[in-house]
């Protein structure tokens, strides 16, 4: 049954409004200051969502060149923070994190150069088909190799990868297959390999196995890559399962982007939302999704916790960094600050990836959210544009004009006037006034309730 959505749609025509606009640049582009905002608000919802969805802009970012040594770990990891700080289109490389999260793989096993080339597709496929993504994703090195499908073979099918593709990929744990499932799924992914460097995918079809295999039900001489498609695409073989893959996938992406608080009816009309599409497109889902009322609730808008990432670019992105050939070093740092959070791009803590919410409010998360707060707010304060710092005057203004100006660089309207953490950050600046300060002031407000928020 088709979901209706002309709730969203009945805004059609009605300018977005300031704290839905903030609500939804923070989301989707990890912040923007309250200039930024302020330019979109001649938009409808869904003019300012189209714009946002309009990856274009993209294309001129300059490419990732790999050292001469070949490891593209943390170059590219310098490089990848750098590219969310300024892409024109900042949702790309938000959607591109959520993959990497998914699909989650690890330069420890698989090597950096592998991982570079895996976050280059995630990001080139990642608003598209669900199942070319799934397909291209489970037929690259980095997967082959880090779940042990390159080394899958009749007639000992290694299990690793099709529990995995089930249970974190498509399904959920313990939705909709069998181990019988499982096992009959391995077979169908024998002979998907790589060459001898693990760089290339081959297929190797005298390790494949040919015979009939029954997976959910239905008999057939399974390969792989298919039964993807079955899942998948609507009116396939395997579309016993199809609800359940587009609920899964759907309220996955909206506990990155909305909340993991999903009610079971919101979860049953997300999946249904995606699987209106016959390919569950990616971009067609997002639109949809950023146009639910719901997304704007108040429970959505206090319901997620900023990611170390999130957080950092929070504060980076509005900091207006520009040069793209001289802060290598600025963004090599940052990263490194974002891993001592525990968040290592490139190296997510296990396949099931990072877990979100509460776990970034543990103790020593917040200690070392305020060592990294320390260093990006001194590079932000000595940083362009225009070689001028940022909060540029600050001290030169009333103290809570300044409070007002800090606020609105950063983008963030949920500190409001005579609030307790207002009064705790004029209380700071009444204290001094100098350079200093204005850093003391950043790290502050970047250590708020408010802005641990997404």
């Amino acid at each position: 049954m088709k979901t209706d959505w002309a709730d969203s749609q009945r805004l059609s025509g009605v300018n977005i409004t300031y704290p839905d606009a903030a609500h939804l640049l923070r989301r989707t582009g990890f912040a923007a200051s309250k200039a930024v905002i302020t330019s979109h608000l001649t938009k409808t919802r869904e003019q300012l969502v189209d714009h946002l969805l309009d990856f274009s802009p993209n294309a001129s970012i300059p490419a990732f060149m790999a050292p001469p040594s070949g490891d593209y770990g943390t170059p590219y990891v310098r490089y990848w923070i750098e590219r969310m700080a300024k892409a024109p289109a900042p949702l790309q490389e938000r959607l591109t994190l959520f993959w990497h999260n998914h699909f989650a793989t690890s330069s420890s096993k698989v090597g950096g150069q592998r991982m570079q080339q895996q976050v280059d597709l995630l990001r080139a496929m990642g608003d598209g088909d669900f199942n070319t993504l799934t397909k291209a994703v489970s037929l690259h090195p980095s997967m082959l190799y880090w779940l042990d499908n390159a080394f899958s073979r009749k007639p000992t099918p290694n299990e690793n990868f099709s529990r995995e593709l089930l249970e974190l990929f498509m399904l959920g744990e313990k939705q909709g297959y069998t181990e019988d499932d499982v096992r009959a799924l391995a077979f169908a992914w024998t002979g998907h390999s790589t060459d001898s460097d693990i760089l290339n995918y081959v297929f190797k079809p005298t390790w494949h196995d040919t015979a009939n295999k029954t997976i959910f039900g239905s008999t057939a001489n399974w390969d792989g890559p298919n039964v993807i498609d079955q899942m998948v695409v609507q009116g396939g073989a395997l579309s016993v399962v199809r609800s359940r893959v587009a609920k899964f996938v759907a309220t996955k992406l909206w506990s990155w982007f909305a909340t993991p608080n999903a009610s079971p009816a919101m979860q049953d009309r997300l999946g249904a939302l995606l699987g209106e599409d016959p390919n569950m497109n990616i971009r067609v889902f997002l639109r949809k999704m950023f146009l639910l009322d719901e997304f704007y609730a108040d429970d959505v808008k206090q319901g997620l916790v900023r990611n170390p990432v999130d957080w950092a670019l929070a504060m980076v992105r509005p900091a207006g960094f520009v040069n793209w050939s001289s802060l290598g070093n600025h963004f090599a740092s940052a990263g490194g600050y974002i891993g001592s959070m525990e968040m290592v791009l490139l190296q997510p803590p296990n396949v099931a990836g990072w877990e979100n919410n509460d776990h970034w409010l543990s103790e020593p998360a917040v200690w070392q959210k305020a060592q990294a707060a320390e260093y990006i707010c001194g590079e932000a304060v000595k940083a362009a544009p225009a070689g001028a710092g940022f909060l540029n005057g600050f001290e030169a203004i009333a103290p809570d004009q300044a409070l007002q100006f800090a606020l609105d660089s950063l983008g963030e309207d949920r500190i409001t006037v005579g609030s307790p953490t207002w009064n705790a950050l004029l209380a700071l600046i009444n204290n001094a006034r100098n350079t200093t300060t204005r850093r003391n002031v950043l790290r502050a407000i970047s250590l708020t309730p408010e802005f641990t928020l997404a």
